[in-house]
């Protein structure tokens, strides 16, 4: 038996242009099938004035005040709904608990049907901007009060004429309205006497064209990169927690500033890509680096020499004793990974670029050996001579790849020197790196003109030597490693030692060099995951977040034999690509925060969310939902408000809007 649709007093949304007190408003909803109701079920419920099987049900509705902050449920007036409604329509069963997440009509071929709904009589003031709001109870037995917002934000429509307005929104599990997803409309519990379904409707003023609104973009595992419904923003009116988490954001409270973007270049990935067509290879590299599309990658890594993603292991420079360099040599890296970095820059020709070596040359290590791991002295030796020549090294690399036009930013003199592996690694003391940085690396930049920046890194303490103290104190105690340090980066279990770091020196630079690489799932868990360390590492205060492999072969094999993740998948012997979920979250941050933004003060009762101010003013906001239910939010941006938006279970959501009128 259908249980009375009433609302008390449930702010719904505040406008900028108060409506005509009285509006008069006629809804019919239309919907191909048998009838889900009867008029026994109407009368047995007592809802006044509603009679026959053309009545689904009825919302007491409020005019505008004279302030003009819009409709609010439960003044008194009442919206007449009215359908010729037929269809037995259910919800499978999997759903059955689900009437909040994702409220729609299946049949029992599994197909939607087609909802029509036509808006007529309206008071409507004449090429103004509405929005059409779908409000469901959320509970199998339909007790009062539990009503949530369906799907998303709403309908837009534009009112044609004065006085008349018309929408027509044809609703599926996929169907569009503007095309946009469209969400909405009523089913009967399986097992259950009542219903729990459409519960109101209401029309009220859109912020759309006007500036203040937020564009919403989201991903699932089963819909990513989605376009959803314009989300608009207005004066702050309460909504209960029961309801709805809250997210606050203030634009102008700026953390730091935000570097940018991007992934590290292996000869592994492009091998991968070696086996698509010279189109598909462009279209993929569009999608890593284009500037205004995609990912839109601007800041990247590379191996000086190999890495653990190299075919084999290599230096620039093998020959014993050649402290000069006369034999340094980047003609292996012309095979695979200049073509890679260039094919980047033909679509983004100002991407930044910086360098760092897993292991220098086998010569200047006291194993003699490019790896450890072997129980070898896997340690850099540290006589001057030696010094003088690596820090050559790196000077050569730098005027090497200039010369092929490709500037070199930044440099970093180790890749984790803490780590002993079966691939390209060496020992480092943090002593050891100020000494290098300080008296060697930066004398023979500043000697030869190079203007490449030195940061101290990648630092990587998982054996816990003692964090800051350790790694990063000896380097910034000594006035002479001071005047050439730019910077520190950090990578893993470093995340602690960058935190430290940033709270004793603020202004210092830093940056997350590689993101962990997980062990080739690949799958929605991990994204959240990188999720979780994007917060993480946000938190300690980093510009930027450096991807590891952006692309790898199904094996995602490693020189010394780890498969590990990447954004996108190349199958060696189909060709196919494939976009794993880590494609689709870092997306969520990298196309929308460009460089020079800042991470911005936010907070509320709904903790998966991070928010930055781009630098002309606009905002981008970050929400994941890493539980099984779909979750209503509100979103504060600077006192401007959104009522509550239902973001998907199991997604990543990005909210973008205009610069704030603060």
């Amino acid at each position: 038996m259908l249980k009375p649709l009433l609302f008390a007093s449930l702010g719904l949304w505040s406008a900028s242009a108060a409506l005509p007190a009285s509006v008069p408003v006629l809804l019919d909803v239309g919907v191909s099938g048998d009838p889900v109701a009867t008029a026994a079920d109407f009368a047995t419920a007592g809802v006044p004035g509603l009679t026959g099987e053309e009545t689904v049900g009825n919302l007491a509705l409020a005019s505008a005040d004279e302030a003009g902050t819009g409709f609010v449920f439960g003044s008194g007036q009442t919206l007449t709904l009215s359908a010729r409604a037929q269809g037995a329509w259910t919800l499978p069963k999997q759903k059955n608990e689900m009437l909040a997440d994702y409220l729609y009509l299946e049949n029992a071929t599994g197909r939607g049907g087609p909802l029509r709904v036509s808006v007529g009589k309206l008071g409507l003031q004449a090429g103004a901007d509405y929005v059409l709001h779908v409000f469901a109870n959320t509970s199998a037995e339909d007790q009062l009060g539990a009503f949530t917002p369906v799907g998303n934000a709403g309908i837009r429509f534009r009112s044609s004429e004065a006085s008349r307005g018309h929408l027509v929104a044809a609703f599926s599990t996929s169907a569009t309205y503007a095309g946009e997803p469209v969400e909405f409309g009523w089913a009967r519990a399986e097992g259950s006497p009542n219903y729990a379904g459409l519960c109101g409707l209401a029309i009220v003023p859109s912020f759309v064209g006007k500036g203040a609104a937020l564009r919403w973009k989201s991903s699932t595992a089963g819909r990513p990169w989605a376009d959803e419904l314009d989300v608009p923003l207005g004066a702050t009116i309460p909504t209960p927690d029961a309801l709805a988490q809250r997210v606050v954001v203030n634009s102008g409270a700026h953390k730091q500033p935000i570097d940018g973007w991007g992934a590290c270049f292996n000869e592994r990935g492009w091998k991968a890509m070696e086996v698509l067509t010279p189109a598909a290879r462009e279209a993929l590299m569009r999608e890593f680096f284009h500037p205004e599309e995609g990912m839109r990658l601007g800041l990247c890594r590379t191996p000086i020499g190999a890495s653990d993603y190299a075919i084999d292991l290599y230096s620039l420079n093998e020959t014993a004793g050649d402290h000069a360099m006369r034999n340094f040599s980047i003609e292996r890296d012309r095979q695979r990974l200049i073509p890679y970095i260039q094919a980047a820059r033909a679509q983004r020709p100002d991407l930044k670029l910086w360098g760092s070596p897993w292991s220098p040359p086998s010569w200047m290590k006291n194993n003699g050996k490019l790896s450890g791991r072997d129980g070898s002295d896997n340690t850099i030796k540290d006589d001057a001579s030696t010094l003088d020549a690596l820090a050559l090294y790196f000077a050569r690399y730098v005027e090497a790849y200039a010369a092929e036009g490709i500037p070199v930013s930044m440099v970093m003199p180790q890749n984790e020197p803490n780590i002993d592996s079966n691939y390209t690694s060496c020992l480092w003391t943090g002593k050891q790196l100020a000494k290098f940085i300080g008296y060697h690396l930066g004398p023979t930049f500043a000697a030869r003109g190079l203007a490449t920046d030195i940061y101290l890194g990648t630092l990587n303490d998982d054996d816990k030597r003692g964090g800051y103290a350790y790694w990063v104190e000896p380097s910034m105690r000594d006035p002479q490693v001071v005047k050439y340090l730019d910077g520190v980066g950090g990578q893993w279990a470093a995340a602690p030692v960058i935190a430290e770091t940033h709270l004793l020196h603020p202004d210092l630079p830093l940056i997350q060099t590689e993101a962990e690489c997980g062990n080739k799932e690949n799958d929605w868990k991990f994204a959240e995951y990188q999720w979780g360390l994007a917060m993480k590492w946000f938190a300690a205060g980093v510009r930027a977040n450096i991807v590891w492999n952006l692309v790898l072969d199904e094996t995602g094999l490693s020189t010394g034999g780890w498969a590990q993740c990447s954004p996108v998948v190349v199958d060696s012997k189909t060709a196919a690509v494939t976009f794993t979920p880590y494609f689709y979250l870092y997306k969520h941050f990298s196309h929308f925060i460009e460089p020079g933004a800042h991470l911005t003060a936010s907070a509320g009762t709904w903790g998966d969310q991070l928010a930055f101010t781009n630098p002309d003013g606009s905002v981008v906001v970050v929400v994941a939902n890493r539980s099984d239910k779909a979750q209503a939010l509100t979103l504060n941006i600077d006192g401007r408000h959104t009522a509550p938006v239902t973001i998907p279970a199991r997604s990543f959501n990005t909210f973008t809007g205009p610069a704030s009128a603060r």
